[in-house]
């Protein structure tokens, strides 16, 4: 139905199509938490039938409906704790970072380095939790 619509948009279709063929998320019920399902695309529009806000909007409300129907994101997350007794509280170090293993929805949605925005923590840890480790040989 209103997936298939949008396999021959250049603009999705690929993503749309490789859904398709693998096979897309499907509602799993659950309990109403009071929120509402995505807004649905009522019929596909090409890139020049709708321009300006009207244009954004449309792309904005597809890319998302396409997105709750996408697999999930899928991270790697690593954290290293290093202790030196001998310096005390000043020898505790930790690194940690992230690496996107399987973009899922992402693809879709147009975040380039989703985990970036996170970066902003309230919690006063240091924005390099948010960054990919490099390789340790």
């Amino acid at each position: 139905g209103t997936l298939r619509q949008q396999a021959g948009d250049n603009r999705w279709g690929s993503y749309v199509r490789d859904l398709l063929s693998e096979g897309h998320n499907k509602s799993k019920g659950g309990v109403d938490m009071g929120d509402h399902p995505p807004i649905t695309p009522c019929r596909a529009a090409g890139p020049h039938e709708l321009s300006g806000d009207m244009g954004r909007i449309y792309d904005l409300v597809v890319r998302h409906f396409i997105a709750s129907v996408s697999h999930d994101a899928v991270w790697r997350s690593t954290r290293v704790k290093l202790e030196l007794d001998t310096l005390g509280d000043q020898g505790k170090f930790t690194i940690s970072g992230k690496k996107l293993s399987s973009p899922g929805f992402l693809a879709i949605v147009l975040y380039k380095q989703y985990g970036d925005e996170a970066g902003d923590s309230k919690d006063g840890e240091d924005d390099e939790e948010e960054r990919e480790l490099p390789d340790f040989t």
